[in-house]
Parts: structure tokens; sequence; C-alpha cells
């Protein structure tokens, strides 16, 4: 049974019947046919354009939405799928009746406790390094303290020292017994007055320089010619000056005002070293020989 093909856009049928050469004639004749409606088609195209107009474009195809595909149907869960339920809890198994330990039974074992964890040492963290330039609150260390050094004399220094102590000892064993009063007043340094040897000869050891220069200054005063003397007792210093006028008004038994002006003092105090008798004199020198011992 023959049947036709209608190929859509190509001008022509063919019907199985046919051969080969009504196929062949069949398309040449559509190819022809093309070619004139292109040609026709162009030249209605130039006349268009001749004449101003424009082309107008096809109408635009409508265009529906892209459907999305369908979401498979999800079953419901229930709150039992999501958390599943807890599994009840086993009860632990309740502990063997105690039965007594026959003979032949080995002792129980003593399980040993778990031993805990010793605790760490805590070191404790050295404090940070003050900044460069800034202050620090804590307190710097105190610098050692050198031990106080403690000197003791030579041989040489016990030997002088042992010198001066015979030669003061000698210097008043020499002296008459009112003498040695008088002197052992001199040289008295505390309120109780002592005549005996080894008190003044410690006395006259560890005695004033100024009162070995008041000594020495009246004997000097006293063996010079009036107008010397003058002129000695006004060279002589104000601690001098003034211990000397002491010394003479404990002679004479008169106070000699230190108010009164300088040159007047030491013209008051020629006046009264002048009226010094030898007595008092020979006080002065047995003092003064005394001191000079003890000063070596």
């Amino acid at each position: 049974m023959a049947y036709v093909k209608d190929n859509e856009g190509s001008g022509f049928a063919i019907d199985d019947s046919e051969g080969m050469e009504e196929i062949l004639a069949a398309a040449e004749a559509a190819g022809e046919r093309g070619t004139q409606d292109a040609d026709s088609d162009e030249d209605s195209l130039e006349a268009l354009l001749s004449k101003g107009g424009r082309p107008t474009p096809p109408a635009p195809r409508p265009t529906s939405a892209p459907t999305p595909p369908a979401r498979p149907a999800q079953a419901e869960m229930s709150w039992d799928d999501i958390v599943p339920a807890a599994a009840p809890e086993e009860s632990a198994p309740a502990p063997a009746p105690l039965r007594p330990r026959t003979p032949q039974e080995p002792p129980a074992l003593a399980v040993p406790a778990p031993r805990q964890p010793e605790p760490a040492l805590s070191v404790p963290a050295s404090p940070p390094a003050p900044a460069s330039g800034s202050y620090s609150a804590s307190p710097a260390p105190a610098a050692p303290v050198a031990a106080p050094r403690v000197s003791f004399p030579t041989e040489a220094e016990e030997v002088e020292r042992a010198r001066r102590i015979i030669k003061v000892a000698d210097e008043y064993r020499a002296l008459s017994p009112d003498v040695k009063t008088v002197v052992a007043q001199f040289v008295n340094t505390s309120q109780e007055l002592s005549e005996e040897e080894e008190v003044v000869v410690v006395r006259a050891l560890h005695a004033d320089k100024n009162l070995f220069d008041t000594m020495v200054s009246l004997r000097t005063a006293k063996e010079a010619e009036p107008v010397e003397r003058a002129f000695y007792v006004l060279s002589l210093s104000d601690t001098v000056l003034y211990s000397l006028g002491q010394l003479v008004s404990a002679f004479i038994s008169k106070e000699i005002a230190r108010e009164m002006p300088r040159l007047e003092y030491a013209k008051a105090l020629v006046g009264y070293i002048h009226q010094l008798d030898s007595r008092a004199i020979e006080y002065v020198t047995a003092t003064e020989r005394l001191l000079t011992a003890a000063r070596g």
C-alpha cells in the first residue's frame, strides 16, 4: 500500500510508489520555487526600504513561566521520631547475701582504694621587672651595715701609756701634802674630790688641754716684766684669757666681771696677776709639771 510523506517546509511530497527519478525531479522543482520565493522577498524588502519604511519585526511569541518541579510529599514526623524515648534504666543487681566463710576458702583480697592524685605544686610567679625609667613601689634592699671594727692598742702604744702613768705617779709622789690637795682640786673632773694617787693619775691623763694652757699662761705672765705681761695677756685667745681670769679669781677670792670690755678685762687681770704670791705660783707650777708628764 502506497502512502504519501508530507515534509513540512520542503514544498513537495514523496510517494512510496514513485521511483528515484520522480523523487529527484520533484526535489529540483521544489528548489526552483524556493529560489523564486527568496528573490521575490528580496525585491519586496528593497522596495520597502526605498520608500523609507522599516520592516516590522515579528511579534514575540508568548512564553510560559517554567513550572517548578513538584517536591515529593514528606511524611509527617512526630516528637517520638525526633527524640527517641529514653531506654528504661536497668536497676543495679541486689548484693548477694553475706554468708560465713568456711575454713577451706581463702580470705577475700582487699581491693585498694583508688589513689588520689597529688596536688600540683604551685610556684609563685616572679614579679614583672619594672619598666625602664619607671618607679618601683617595692623598697630597695638596704645596704649591709659594716660591723664596727675593734682596734686594740699595739705593744708600743701600751708601753708608752705605761711610761706616762709612771711619770705622773712620780711627779705626784714628790709633792708635799698641801700641794697635793690643791693639785688634786685642779685635775678633779667629778663631784667627788679624791687625793688618792691612782685617781689623781687617771684624772691627770684625761685632763682638758685648756687646763694645761691656762697653767702655762699664768706662770709665763707672772715671770714676765709688767709691760711684757700686759702685751702677753692681750695676745691670749678669748678661751685662755677668760679661763686665766677664773683661775686668778680663785687665788685672790675676787670675781673679775666678764661683762666689761676685753681691753678692760685684760688690764684688770694683769693687775691681779701682779698681786699673786709665790705660794700660788708653786701650786700652778706643780700642776703644770703633772699635766706635762701626763701629756708624755
